[in-house]
């Protein structure tokens, strides 16, 4: 496996049939300083449906990309005969670069990048590498002016629960643990503690992991995003962003969101870090807002008083214990008003936290009430 720690990581970048954003970042790429010394590896989906007109975008696409010359350190071109989609077009694409370096960055068609995104994301893997909490480097930051960070602060990074699709990078040994199976996600976005852990990035994760498990959305991000989640992962992101958006021409965002629109100028050559891998509450409970206006219930202020997180600390600690299948578990759970059910949650829980609180401060007659009336036919009063 190549990469070492001398090394960079290789450059892999989707694209598809927008050749003037491609074109963007394309020159975004030649004035990096490290593109010179980075393995670039392109993935170009196919045409849809056999549509004349998309089979002439990607063949200009295509046309585009083989006309580069002197670009970078090595250029491979991957052209797909058949449109596979966003999603499957970047897992097959990082599956296939990961399985040769320890280490990779991944970039869309839809971003511009700044002269030192590369130094940056180098830096950054190299120095987590053996850091395995550490889960993702974001490039892209939030405009400064929306994101206020206190200036008692005092590094250029700092770690968020939620990782960034625009323009980021990982190890391969983090990647390889990537949850995308469907069945499996189900039935771990149903425990409750699991959707507390994964809103801590917005409360806006789990409806949208929700809307991927029902075929609404097709992203590979929101499956990164609960596995790092699940493994309690934190995600590296720069206070000035490395990475902005082509508004309007891309995937990623249709309209202008001015928290994403980010002047690229600002980004440093040479950035500080914190001494310590962890999560600045109220950092994080900022970075939260940003996608949700709501405060995560895991990251409200005072929380340790709250009889909600105390039964999510034993929950947490009884699922910690691995006894989750045994029946005295369930019994306990019941007896103690812990109690959850898969069926109750994904018909009247997962997209509604305070439903889930006041379903908890129901008394125990109520809660088998609900339980038996909604969805559990056969579930007895213990």
């Amino acid at each position: 496996m190549k990469n070492s720690s001398s090394k960079n990581a290789p450059l892999i970048l989707f694209c598809y049939n927008r050749l003037e954003t491609l074109k963007k970042v394309i020159s975004a790429l030649q004035s990096d300083h490290l593109t010179q010394d980075t393995d670039i590896f392109i993935f170009s989906d196919g045409p849809k449906n056999n549509s004349v007109s998309d089979k002439s975008k990607v063949k200009e696409v295509r046309k585009y990309l083989h006309s580069l010359e002197d670009f970078s350190k090595s250029l491979k071109i991957f052209e797909h005969r058949e449109n596979l989609g966003l999603a499957d077009s970047i897992i097959y694409g990082i599956d296939k670069v990961s399985a040769q370096y320890e280490s990779f960055i991944v970039l869309e068609d839809d971003l511009v990048i700044s002269p030192y995104f590369l130094t940056y994301m180098n830096k950054s893997l190299k120095k987590y590498i053996d850091k395995k909490k550490v889960w993702t480097i974001n490039g892209m930051g939030f405009n400064p002016n929306i994101f206020n960070i206190s200036k008692e602060y005092k590094y250029d990074t700092y770690f968020t629960f939620r990782n960034s699709s625009h323009g980021w990078g990982s190890w391969t040994d983090r990647w390889n643990k990537v949850i995308l199976d469907h069945t499996v996600l189900r039935n771990e976005i149903l425990e409750i503690n699991n959707q507390l852990n994964f809103n801590k990035g917005g409360k806006d994760l789990t409806p949208m992991l929700v809307n991927q498990l029902e075929g609404n959305i097709d992203s590979w991000s929101i499956r990164w995003s609960y596995t790092i989640s699940k493994n309690d992962g934190v995600c590296l992101s720069p206070i000035y962003s490395y990475v902005s958006l082509v508004f309007a021409e891309g995937t990623h965002v249709k309209s202008y969101i001015e928290s994403l629109d980010n002047n690229l100028e600002l980004s440093k050559r040479v950035v500080t870090y914190p001494e310590n891998v962890e999560i600045e509450t109220k950092i994080a409970r900022m970075a939260a807002q940003v996608f949700h206006p709501k405060t995560p219930l895991l990251l409200k202020e005072n929380i340790e008083q709250k009889s909600y997180y105390k039964k999510y600390l034993i929950r947490r600690k009884l699922l910690h214990e691995n006894v989750k299948n045994k029946p005295s578990y369930k019994k306990y759970l019941i007896r103690r008003k812990l109690f959850s059910t898969n069926k109750y949650l994904i018909k009247k829980v997962y997209r509604n936290e305070n439903r889930w609180i006041k379903f908890l401060k129901s008394s125990y007659k109520n809660k088998l009430k609900i339980i038996n009336k909604k969805l559990i036919k056969g579930l007895r009063k213990q």
